[in-house]
C-alpha cells in the first residue's frame, strides 16, 4: 500500500494558529497571540500584518495592537454555509415538489457554461426521466440553466419566471424551471420539473414556482 505523505507549510502553519485562537475570544493583543502561541513577537507582527491585508483579521479602532477576525473568514464561512443550507434545503424541496406532480424534480447550481445537479427526487411514473446529483447540463439547452441566467437580472420581480424547454437539448424531454434566491438576493440555483417529451410540462408551472419560492424563503430570501 502507498502512503502519501504530505508537509506541512509552517508559516501557513503559523498563520492558522493565530486564527483559530480567535473563537471564543473576540480579540487578541499581538502579545496575547504571541503568548499563546510561543512565537516570537516578531513573527507575530509579520504574521498577523499578512492576515490583515488579507482581511482575515482587523485592527480594533483607536487600538492597532488588538485584532480581531476580519470579514474575509466571515466571508468564507457564510460562502460554506450557504452550500450546506442549499444542498439539505434544496433535497427536502423537491421532494415536496415530487410528492405535487409525480415527476422527476432537480435543483441545479450554476457552473460556467453547466448547470449541476446539486438536488433530485424521482419521477414516480414507470416511464420517467432519470437525473442523477452531479449531473451536468447544458445552460443554453436546459430549463434550469436558463432560468439560472435569467435570474441573474437585478429586478427579481421581472426575472423570476418560470423559463419552459422543449426537447432543445435533442434528449427527448421537456422542462420548467424556475430561479432560487438567497437572503441577499442573488441567484443561487433553479429548481425545476423534467417529464419526458410525450408528457405536457405546462401543468407543473405553478408548482415549479411555489417550490422556487419556497427553496428562496428557507434561504433567507424576502421580497420587497
Amino acid at each position: 500500500m502507498l502512503t502519501t505523505v504530505t508537509r506541512a507549510v509552517p508559516a501557513v502553519a503559523r498563520a492558522l494558529d493565530i486564527l483559530e485562537l480567535f473563537p471564543g475570544r473576540p480579540a487578541l493583543t499581538a502579545a496575547e497571540i504571541a503568548a499563546a502561541t510561543a512565537l516570537p513577537r516578531s513573527t507575530v507582527h509579520e504574521l498577523v500584518a499578512t492576515l490583515a491585508e488579507r482581511g482575515y483579521v482587523t485592527a480594533d479602532t483607536g487600538s492597532p495592537t488588538r485584532f480581531r477576525l476580519g470579514p474575509k473568514v466571515m466571508l468564507l464561512g457564510s460562502h460554506f454555509a450557504d452550500r450546506l443550507d442549499l444542498a439539505r434545503e434544496a433535497q427536502s424541496v423537491a421532494e415536496a415538489v415530487a410528492a405535487e406532480c409525480g415527476e422527476t424534480v432537480q435543483v441545479a447550481i450554476l457552473d460556467g457554461e453547466f448547470a449541476v445537479c446539486v438536488a433530485k427526487a424521482d419521477a414516480t411514473h414507470a416511464v420517467r426521466v432519470v437525473a442523477a446529483v452531479g449531473s451536468r447540463l447544458p445552460v443554453r439547452a436546459s430549463a434550469l440553466g436558463q432560468a439560472l441566467i435569467a435570474g441573474l437580472g437585478t429586478d427579481a420581480a421581472t426575472s423570476d419566471e418560470v423559463v419552459f424547454e422543449h426537447d432543445e437539448a435533442g434528449n427527448d424531454v421537456r422542462s420548467v424551471a424556475a430561479p432560487v434566491r438567497d437572503h441577499s438576493g442573488r441567484v443561487v440555483a433553479a429548481l425545476g420539473v423534467t417529464v419526458p417529451a410525450t408528457r405536457q410540462v405546462e401543468l407543473w408551472a405553478p408548482q415549479v414556482r411555489k417550490g422556487a419560492a419556497e427553496l428562496s424563503q428557507r434561504l433567507g430570501h424576502r421580497r420587497g
